[in-house]
């Protein structure tokens, strides 16, 4: 009785669920697999190196690993079914042991070089960030180019490097900072902001349930984003500095100004910047929400880079609307660059 030919269904089957190349090993073609499965590693770590020069962002990384996946499974659907070989199960074996630990090391790279998953533990970047949103994190761009005014960024905080935080940009090398009420002035100019209403938020893991207080737009750079003033706290003195951030430093912020630990309070109140080689990458997108009760839907997809109202504050859209609408021109929302000492 002659050997049933394999399937090509369940060699499509394999090429969804199994490493690449066991599918062609299970088809008799592993010398074939072999050279998908290099061919998929060749292209990711080309565009995981050359991705910044190149203009590739990380889903331009992403696609380099998935575009020949795909083509490796139309390989497998359009190759004629005479060059099918005998299975052998050494064959898949050793085409798996391969797969696998390509597929593994090319995880940990992507997590290291190109994005990576971080959760929001504390309030501090409300109303941007709430606690429980989960982001992502572009650890390419800041390969090509330097953080810049405005930005949400991830780094490891300069006191302890084993710990990670996220805020936003408010200084860059060179600058002198002071802030006023937690309204931050940068070499002597104030940023710009709107008054959009008054917004409240309940913390359980805050020394204080329930706040209160002011919702504000500020304008920095090309960034237009919210801030929370909130009314009962009195962590920070009325007026701070002036600063100087370091020639390889910048300053960040919390965007709930009166609740935030952040430049204005490290290295045991003097202040301080996070130096560049701690810096991991601007935040992305929240792609999950897990609150207090459970999974947020609302918060699928929400930018981290923009405008949007968080939970509670929908009535706030006219006003909203109102302060974008009178936006000041770039001009007039880029800082005067630092002189002097």
């Amino acid at each position: 009785m002659p050997e049933p030919k394999p399937s090509r269904a369940v060699a499509a089957v394999l090429a969804l669920v199994a490493p690449p190349g066991v599918a062609h090993a299970y088809l008799g073609m592993p010398l074939r697999g072999v050279v998908w499965l290099a061919a998929r590693l060749l292209l990711a770590i080309g565009a995981m190196a050359l991705g910044p020069s190149l203009g590739l962002g990380p889903w331009g990384v992403v696609g380099a690993i998935v575009v020949p996946w795909l083509a490796m499974i139309g390989d497998i659907a359009f190759v004629p079914s005479r060059r099918f070989g005998k299975t052998s199960g050494g064959a898949i074996g050793g085409v798996l042991a391969a797969g696998v630990v390509a597929s593994l090391g090319l995880s940990v790279a992507i997590r290291i070089l190109v994005i990576e998953a971080f959760k929001i533990p504390a309030g501090s970047m409300a109303p941007t960030l709430l606690v429980g949103d989960h982001i992502f994190v572009d650890k390419l761009a800041y390969r090509g180019r330097a953080p810049r005014y405005g930005e949400v960024m991830v780094f490891a905080f300069p006191e302890h490097p084993e710990q990670e935080f996220v805020k936003r940009v408010i200084g860059l090398p060179g600058d002198r900072l002071q802030f006023e009420g937690g309204r931050p002035r940068i070499n002597g100019w104030e940023v710009p902001h709107c008054k959009v209403g008054t917004w409240s938020y309940e913390d359980p893991d805050s020394t204080a349930l329930h706040h209160t207080g002011e919702l504000d737009v500020e304008f920095l750079g090309d960034q237009a984003y919210l801030v929370f003033f909130d009314e009962a706290s009195g962590a920070y003195p009325d007026s701070q500095g002036p600063y100087r951030a370091k020639p390889d430093e910048y300053w960040v912020l919390g965007d709930n100004r009166n609740n935030s630990h952040d430049s204005r309070m490290w290295f045991g109140g003097t202040g301080g910047g996070v130096p560049r080689r701690l810096v991991r990458g601007p935040a992305m997108f929240v792609w999950i929400s897990v609150g207090f009760d459970g999974v947020t839907h609302d918060r699928y997809g929400v930018p981290v880079h923009g405008t949007t109202l968080p939970p509670g504050a929908e009535s706030l859209q006219p006003a909203l609307d109102a302060c974008l609408r009178s936006r000041p021109p770039p001009s007039a929302t880029t800082p005067p660059r630092a002189t002097g000492s």
